[in-house]
């Protein structure tokens, strides 16, 4: 449908599979930062670069 592109969808996620670890579900707002953390480290991925992140995320 798209020849010669990625097509990504990414969200703040819902506890549905998440829950059964029987760990606390965070907040929204939580949730978010993380997603725009995950969302910076992509980006740097798309763009070439090397990638060592450390705060609500860690990438190594």
């Amino acid at each position: 449908m798209y020849p010669d592109r990625l097509w990504l969808a990414l969200g703040s996620g819902e506890a549905i599979n998440e829950a059964i670890t029987g760990l606390p579900w965070p907040e929204k707002a939580e949730r978010n930062a993380r997603l725009r953390e995950c969302v910076d480290v992509i980006r740097s991925l798309f763009a070439g670069e090397t990638v060592t992140h450390r705060g609500q995320i860690t990438c190594v």
